[in-house]
């Protein structure tokens, strides 16, 4: 990709970009004091990734994944990954010995997304700074990071989930491609491209883009594209070792390819053996003839990624009960196509992604230099991911934040001084976020449906409080609100929103769907204890099987 730029500073607009961190956590951590200190943290996944932390701290091994407390009796094993639970996991086990173990865990919720947040911003003006326009490209790309909703919903206080993280692997990925082939740019790019993969496969789109790019640039015989692309597939072995060898979990299904399983492994497995292999067929090769050993190299590895079980042919959701597929998966907002969502929502999440490719493809035909045709590459292929999914959004606009930058930039060298302003509006989430609520905009029709019951309402520290009070046992609760019962409770829920628990998820649904006598079977059936749900005004209703018949 770029050589130019081979000197940036490892620090650069790191200051900037840490205060800028700190003020915006500070201002966040104020304003939901009291549900921080309460441990109720805004997402299902943020209370489901506490659960997994605290079972790890509290003598869960490594590599054992599996939620003991959520589905049928032996538990769910998650497909989520160690690595996201290093972080907080350790600011947890230092801090806990000088403040407890409750204050541990506020801090750690606290500086845990603050840090990534730090690192993303830096990221985002190193990759402005590459792309050239002057040194106030970074300042400027930091301040667009400081406006980027949706990237900066990712990193609020209470959001541990594995987001965040994710989004720093791509940027370090990329910024690490966009470096010169010599020196450590091309492994840590690999290092980091199989780091991401083994957290989810949410960025795997931009990803591809990056070993893509290297093989082009091979195959038509670039300056050093064989160093570049041997650093690359080596930093990816190097990566894939590490999330075998350590990461793996202790349950590995091998017909599953939702996470970093066995199949998809062995096709990330080949794929960086190709990087590895194919420059060392020397610079004497002619072009068809590695474009040729290229393709068959691509079959190859297609070839194991859909090898027994053909577990990655239907994606990762290939295994869902089709009927759980269609009363939960489908109404999951972020796992909709962002088209599908409603107006004002799409605008709100595709309105800095959308004009960063705009002026990413502008700026690849006009200015002609291979970084910027990597960066209208990588944010094209983002923005397709975003398109399918609507929880790829926040990467796409990360992406596109340091293309904003630069045009900015360069806008203000030439004292354009009304287009810079247009281009400070188009390049702010902010801007898209006002936009997408005066327009508004209706939903796909499911608001209200039993079967989603988000219970975002009833996720209160007083409603939370009011559950965790009551003896452990086996709950019955909608989808939603079971996830939040798993991270601030010891209660063992039946349902959780994760597409593995297909049988403790479609009981549930059967059971919100079922009369009252068929409820009482199903609630014998599960050895329920309790029946929880949102009653509303930040209230939960709560029914103690075979005793009182609810408290309030």
């Amino acid at each position: 990709m770029n050589q130019a730029h081979r000197s940036l500073p490892p620090l650069a607009a790191t200051g900037p970009a840490v205060a800028i961190a700190l003020a915006m956590t500070t201002a966040w951590t104020i304003a939901a004091w009291p549900s921080l200190t309460a441990l109720a943290l805004p997402d299902t996944d943020d209370m489901a990734r506490l659960a997994q932390v605290r079972d790890w701290l509290g003598g869960q091994s490594f590599n054992d994944l599996t939620q003991y407390r959520l589905g049928g009796d032996g538990g769910l094993p998650m497909h989520w990954s160690r690595l996201p639970d290093l972080v907080p996991g350790a600011i947890i086990a230092v801090l806990t010995p000088v403040i407890g173990v409750h204050m541990a865990e506020v801090a750690a919720v606290i500086a845990a997304p603050a840090l990534l947040f730090a690192v993303s911003l830096a990221l985002i003006a190193r990759i402005a700074l590459r792309l050239g326009s002057g040194r106030s490209a970074g300042i400027i790309a930091v301040v667009l990071g400081a406006l980027a909703y949706p990237m900066t919903a990712m990193f609020l206080p209470g959001k541990i989930d594995h987001h965040g993280f994710q989004i720093v692997m791509l940027l370090m990925a990329a910024d690490a491609a966009l470096g010169g082939p010599r020196g450590r740019g091309p492994p840590v790019a690999g290092l980091c491209i199989a780091l991401s993969l083994a957290v989810g496969l949410e960025n795997v789109l931009p990803l591809a883009v990056i070993p893509t790019l290297a093989g082009l640039a091979w195959i038509v015989r670039r300056a050093d594209s064989e160093r570049r692309l041997f650093g690359m597939g080596a930093g990816m072995a190097v990566g894939l070792a590490i999330t075998t060898l350590l990461l793996r979990p202790r349950i590995w299904p091998a017909d599953l390819c939702d996470s970093l399983t066995p199949a998809l492994t062995l096709g990330a497995a080949a794929g960086a053996a190709a990087m590895i292999l194919l420059p060392m067929l020397g610079k004497r090769l002619s072009q068809p003839m590695r474009m040729a050993a290229a393709g068959a190299a691509v079959l190859a590895m297609g070839a194991v990624l859909i090898g027994p079980g053909h577990a990655c042919l239907a994606g990762p959701y290939g295994a869902v009960d089709p009927r759980l597929a269609s009363l939960w998966l489908s109404h999951v907002a972020e796992a909709q196509p962002l088209m599908a969502l409603p107006v004002g929502t799409a605008i709100g999440y595709g309105g800095v992604f959308v004009t960063g490719l705009i002026v990413a493809l502008v700026r690849a035909v006009s200015l002609n230099r291979r970084r910027d045709r990597a960066m209208a590459a990588l944010i094209l292929a983002a923005s397709v991911a975003a398109m399918i999914q609507a929880r790829g959004s926040p990467s796409a606009a990360a992406l596109a934040l340091p293309v904003l930058a630069a045009m900015i930039a360069d806008l203000r060298t030439r004292g354009d001084t009304a287009r810079r302003v247009a281009g400070w509006l188009v390049s702010t989430g902010v801007f898209w976020t006002l936009i997408g609520g005066m327009i508004g905009g209706t939903g796909s029709g499911d608001e209200g449906a039993a079967t989603r019951a988000i219970a975002s309402d009833c996720a209160t520290p007083a409603a939370l409080a009011k559950a965790a009070a009551l003896p452990p046992g086996r709950v019955i609760a909608p989808i939603d609100l079971s996830s939040h019962l798993l991270g601030a409770t010891r209660h063992h829920v039946i349902a959780g929103a994760y597409h593995r628990n297909t049988d403790g998820n479609l009981a549930i649904i059967d059971y919100f769907h079922a009369n009252p006598a068929a409820q009482r079977t199903i609630e014998r059936d599960l050895g329920a204890d309790y029946v929880i749900q949102c009653a509303g005004s930040n209230d939960l209703s709560i029914r103690q099987i075979g005793h009182t018949d609810q408290h309030r």
